[in-house]
């Protein structure tokens, strides 16, 4: 059975989340944006569990400290049947400490899942286009 308009806005919600946790650099509520396997995966580096993207979150408020970032989300295509969707969407990331200069230019593709009635990433895939250096 495809997806519903509801499970759509549910998943459109996820992302939202995802990136706000991401921004305020929140590593618990962030990793609870994946299934309990799941993969982010930033151009060839993986980091896989709630565990692991959870401590990788706690380390960007080390290097960068909380609102270094926003990402903006645009495009979002969702498809999917059941409890397995997919989904891509482009992204924008901008500086947030003065000039709000874009750092960052990419892609996503992604693998979602229904987990206990929630959808939840189960593999997210950055493909980078451009970045500042």
């Amino acid at each position: 059975m495809p997806l519903s308009a509801a499970d759509i806005t549910e998943i459109e919600q996820l992302v939202a989340a995802h990136y706000h946790h991401y921004d305020r650099r929140d590593p618990e509520p962030f990793a609870d944006t994946f299934t309990e396997d799941g993969v982010l995966d930033l151009n060839g580096r993986l980091h896989e569990g709630r565990d692991a993207l959870a401590a990788w979150a706690e380390t960007l408020n080390e290097r960068h400290g909380a609102d270094r970032f926003r990402h903006w989300v645009n495009n979002i295509w969702i498809e999917g049947e059941g409890d397995e969707a997919e989904l891509r969407c482009y992204l924008v990331m901008f500086d947030n400490t003065g000039d709000g200069r874009v750092t960052l230019i990419g892609q996503y593709d992604d693998r979602l899942r229904r987990e206990d009635g929630k959808w939840k990433f189960s593999l997210r895939r950055f493909v980078p286009e451009w970045w500042a250096r």
